[in-house]
């Protein structure tokens, strides 16, 4: 089990909507789900954030759709709210060191829309065993931060699969590192396209 800091910066190279909305980001993995702030559209023609938030994350080798870290980009308002993009990170494909802060670009794709949510994911801790105040794999329906989880519709089944069983038994993880296939730059830019809405 791994605890993680993942500190939502910014969004950038929105495109399809319109900049005078007011934005929010969505982040979510293993069932845990948190949401940023609501911030519009700077000079830079990008929203600023910079909010940190924790999670804890199982490495999972069965489902490994359950190592997929969500990022979506939704823009809000008084009396509706609506998903902009939808991107992930493989967290099994990734080279973290405990206490090293590693910066991701995640572009996201939906609906002919397009942006850039830049994160900074830092492993803090990598426990064995160690029971937690809340579960590594919550109820779906109920996240650890208390934050609603939009419906699962937003994702097809492959993609996304929100799961209320027990995690499966721990397996053994390096204690500097978390295991991946081959290491990649400090610095990463990663492109995913969620399918259209019928």
């Amino acid at each position: 089990m791994v605890t993680l800091d993942v500190t939502v910066e910014c969004v950038s190279n929105i495109s399809g909507v319109s900049l005078s909305k007011s934005f929010c980001v969505y982040v979510r993995l293993q069932g845990q789900s948190v949401r940023t702030k609501i911030s519009k559209v700077d000079h830079t023609a990008s929203v600023e954030f910079g909010e940190n938030f924790r999670f804890q994350y199982v490495p999972d080798r069965f489902r490994t759709t359950r190592n997929r870290l969500f990022v979506e980009l939704w823009t809000q308002s008084l009396f509706w709210h609506s998903c902009v993009t939808v991107a992930w990170l493989e967290m099994d494909q990734e080279c973290f060191v405990c206490g090293q802060p590693r910066r991701v670009a995640l572009c996201g794709s939906m609906n002919e829309k397009s942006s850039t949510v830049h994160l900074v994911i830092t492993p803090v801790n990598f426990n064995q065993g160690i029971s937690l105040v809340h579960p590594a794999v919550p109820v779906y329906g109920q996240p650890v931060q208390g934050i609603p989880l939009e419906p699962n519709q937003l994702y097809p089944g492959a993609l996304y699969l929100p799961d209320a069983s027990p995690p499966p038994p721990l397996f053994p993880v390096a204690s500097g590192a978390l295991r991946a296939p081959s290491p990649r730059n400090d610095d990463s830019t990663y492109h995913a396209t969620a399918p259209n809405k019928p």
